[in-house]
């Protein structure tokens, strides 16, 4: 084998190698299919309060107006939890967890 033949058999190894690498190292789609799906659930929440409450969960936070109902989508196994205190609450308490054992739904009443 000539010197010329070695170097282009060579090159054409090393170019065959490193374009099957690079074909097989991105995924076709931009999905993961390794990531795990986590269950969403809405939460109806209800203050029966004469003062408006502040709940958060994780990094969703709303204020509910005295008498009001409101629905939030949130991770099952997340916990909701006061802001501000309340007559019967400290701030900080964990008002409820959304239990993915149960449907889609989950009701909370914050007295």
């Amino acid at each position: 084998m000539t010197p010329n033949r070695m170097f282009a058999s060579t090159l054409t190894l090393a170019l065959c190698l490193s374009a099957a690498a690079t074909l097989h190292a991105a995924p076709v789609s931009g999905a993961d299919p390794v990531a795990p799906k986590v269950k969403m659930m809405h939460v109806h929440l209800k203050n029966v309060l004469s003062t408006p409450v502040e709940v958060k969960d994780g990094d969703q936070q709303v204020t509910i107006q005295p008498g009001k109902e409101i629905s939030m989508k949130v991770p099952a196994g997340s916990q909701v939890t006061l802001v501000g205190s309340t007559p019967n609450h400290a701030a900080g308490d964990v008002i409820g967890t959304a239990n993915g054992n149960l449907s889609n739904y989950a009701a909370l009443i914050i007295n």
